[in-house]
């Protein structure tokens, strides 16, 4: 077919703003041929040829934001990245209470399988688990239940932020099991020294609780797992989705503090404000320590130190039913300061291993260079 002309004589697509440098075609645009090949030259079979032209490829769509912010961020930030919505935050925190209250009662049906098989009564049993009675059952399931927090923590933020699991341990995307122990070298010593002294000042002893063989393998065992799920739900999913409203990062780790601290303590039960105030002052210390190293590996390991020396104690030497804060629980002007000395000691070793094995603190997006660039590697104490 004959091309058609305008009355100028030109081609009625030869427009002079869409020409490339002595093409009939657009600069951006290849020629494609008859076979939908790129043609080799100005006029190959592609060009003016009975094939006329090639039918131009469509431009790719644009993909999809990924989650993760695109520059630096700290811990208490991290869903903040280029898909974030206000409202993400509310539906990660709505689901980890749905999901925690629904494993609550899915734990209900192994434990009263239990109680069947070994002849007990259920309501006796669910009875002293109400009245705050810490048998081995009754020990399991609190176990059991808190560890849980840890995958269903990291559910919820995955469900509702597209965030991968592993970024609600640490900024590097996993949990630094280094940096675990390091910080329980440093922890663990502390508070053995800390239950120690105050045995020995307290000079009273008492009973071992009934079953407490298997009370003490389950908190060797268990309670590092129910630590570590309560840091990752007051600690990790708290601070990071309360925190991720804000776009500074100080005003952001101010006020995701508070609800990780007060909901922290509350949770235990105890209306004594010398209790409440002993509890919150160990829950700021742990979110310092989050902030601070850039993940939950030492306020895991603040945890779990506290709880299995005090249980360790309370079991071999009396008091386990008082090792349990609850709202009949009565404190005393001394804890908290006996607290707050234990634990700022404890959080100025840790930031002092830190700073030498120069952990990241910082989320830094993949192709972005570290500041601390490649002498990063950790040093020998």
């Amino acid at each position: 077919m004959s091309q058609q002309q305008d009355p100028s004589g030109n081609h009625p697509s030869a427009r002079p703003e869409s020409l490339g440098p002595g093409l009939g075609v657009p600069a951006h645009q290849p020629v494609v041929g008859p076979a939908g090949n790129a043609a080799g030259g100005a006029y190959g079979a592609g060009g003016y040829g009975a094939g006329g032209y090639g039918a131009v490829q469509p431009a790719a769509p644009p993909e999809r934001p990924g989650p993760m912010p695109i520059t630096p961020r700290e811990y208490q930030q991290l869903p903040r990245g280029l898909r974030f919505a206000g409202w993400r935050p509310v539906v990660a925190i709505v689901l980890t209470v749905v999901f925690a209250i629904g494993a609550q009662l899915l734990l209900m049906v192994p434990l009263m399988i239990y109680v069947v098989a070994a002849g007990l009564d259920p309501m006796s049993v669910i009875g002293g688990m109400v009245s705050g009675k810490v048998d081995p059952i009754a020990f399991a399931y609190l176990i059991a239940g808190l560890a849980s927090l840890i995958p269903l923590s990291m559910l919820a933020n995955r469900i509702a932020h597209g965030i991968r699991p592993r970024y609600l341990s640490s900024v590097v995307g996993g949990f630094r099991w280094g940096w675990l122990a390091r910080c329980l070298m440093i922890t663990l010593p502390l508070f053995i020294v800390y239950i120690g002294l105050q045995l020995l000042v307290d000079g009273q002893t008492g009973p071992k609780p009934e079953g407490w063989i298997a009370l003490l393998i389950m908190v060797v065992i268990g309670i590092p797992f129910q630590s570590a799920g309560e840091e990752y739900a007051f600690r990790g999913l708290l601070m990071q989705n309360v925190g991720a409203w804000f776009a500074n990062p100080k005003v952001a780790l101010i006020v995701s503090m508070i609800p990780s601290v007060l909901l922290f303590a509350a949770a235990h039960g105890s209306s004594d404000p010398w209790i409440f105030l002993d509890l919150a002052i160990f829950a700021t210390a742990s979110c310092f320590l989050v902030w601070r190293t850039g993940g939950l590996e030492a306020s895991v390991a603040l945890h779990l130190s506290n709880n299995v020396t005090i249980m360790i104690g309370t079991i071999l030497f009396g008091g386990w039913d008082q090792a349990f804060v609850s709202s009949t629980s009565q404190g005393s002007p001394l804890a908290p300061v006996i607290t707050l000395v234990v634990n700022a000691i404890a959080v100025a070793l840790i930031l002092w291993q830190a700073k030498r094995q120069r952990i990241q603190r910082i989320y830094r997006p993949s192709g972005q260079p570290s500041a601390l660039g490649p002498a990063a590697a950790p040093t020998a104490p």
